[in-house]
């Protein structure tokens, strides 16, 4: 029988919806192996997502601009000695690249540890640095595909998906949220997406902020990143009577009051984004609007309960959410109407379910 693994190190630096689903991977390995360090290489803004995780041993930033400037002799020595410090030094037993890119890919190559793996439909250059495990098979949840690298490590799965909002944002938040007249119930609605194709259209957003006041909601804070500022505004409603009931918060928070946010929120409304990936993790009522998504591999994995997608052709050829052609003719078939019933139904539900944990 092999040694259990002392120093164990997760690599899932971008993209914070999927860092969220990854943290099934952690709870799996601490489970697994309760007393070994475990850390995880995630990209300095997100750090706020897993920091207070109290399976994790140290989160490692990995600094934004650590992969670019490759002509400057200065950048490279700091990029060196970052790798050596970070990568090298605390000699990883047990490698895992939860995101097969070449980034990832290459990051895991650096540690020098024996043991590297990667995941399914991981990328060429991917491959070359890691063990990756094959085809991805299709149809499965992508808290599952994690999962499976967890599984290839020697760790019997536990599928627990609970986030943990760090205090000091939980602190933030509540001042913040004091000062932007959000003391009572509200709303979170997630309108921007990095990608056309998920973007329900803003005159429905618009539309949908009486129904969401008229079922009780005192406030709705319209959330995104600081790149998405005008596409979040455009989805306030003009009328003044609404929109003073509404506030702008995209670009005003960080990763971890964005967790707080959502955590204090009486719903959420959100398409194929970071919030849905947050509200599923800190198991508050989410109705999710989804497009090319298909809601069995990256929807929910708390359930479809409250998922409304479009009414596709069943003679549609296979569908990329990266296709700019798609623009956002998908969205446009998830009705209005649809997703009114739904918030109702998300908000009839009063009691917190709990994420679940399964081993």
């Amino acid at each position: 029988m092999a040694a259990a693994p002392g120093r164990i190190l997760i690599i899932r630096p971008s993209s914070l919806g999927d860092v969220c689903r990854t943290v099934p991977v952690l709870a799996s390995l601490r489970a697994a192996w309760p007393e070994a360090r475990i850390d995880w290489l995630v990209d300095e803004s997100l750090v706020d997502a897993i920091r207070a995780h109290p399976a994790l041993s140290r989160a490692v930033p990995l600094p934004s601009g650590l992969l670019r400037a490759w002509r400057s002799p200065l950048a490279a020595r700091e990029r060196f000695r970052w790798i050596r410090l970070n990568l090298r030094a605390p000699r990883y037993d047990v490698v895992l690249d939860c995101e097969g890119s070449a980034v990832s890919g290459t990051l895991a190559w650096c540690t020098r540890a024996v043991r590297r793996i990667g995941p399914e439909g991981a990328s060429a250059i991917a491959r070359g640095c890691v063990h990756a495990l094959g085809a991805p098979a299709g149809g499965r949840h992508a808290v599952e595909r994690a999962l499976a690298v967890a599984a290839a490590a020697g760790a019997p799965l536990v599928r627990d998906l609970r986030l943990h909002v760090p205090p000091a944002c939980e602190a933030s938040w509540s001042q913040a949220r004091r000062a932007v007249g959000m003391d009572g119930s509200y709303a979170v609605f997630a309108p921007a997406s990095r990608w056309a194709s998920r973007r329900w259209p803003a005159e429905r957003w618009q539309a949908l902020v009486p129904h969401v006041l008229g079922a009780g909601i005192a406030r709705i804070a319209f959330v995104g990143g600081g790149d998405e500022i005008a596409a979040v505004r455009a989805a306030v409603p003009r009328d003044p009577a609404l929109a003073a009931r509404c506030a702008v918060l995209a670009g005003r928070t960080t990763v971890g009051e964005l967790m707080a946010a959502i955590d204090s929120a009486s719903l959420v409304v959100a398409g194929d984004t970071a919030a849905l990936g947050i509200a599923d993790g800190l198991a508050r009522p989410c109705v999710a609007l989804l497009g090319p998504t298909d809601p069995a591999v990256d929807g929910p994995f708390a359930g479809t309960r409250w998922v409304v997608k479009g009414d596709f052709a069943e003679c549609e050829p296979p569908i990329r959410h990266t296709d700019a052609r798609l623009g956002d003719r998908l969205m446009r078939r998830v009705r209005l109407d649809a997703v009114a019933t739904r918030v109702v139904e998300a908000l009839a539900s009063t009691a917190r379910a709990q994420p679940a944990v399964t081993a």
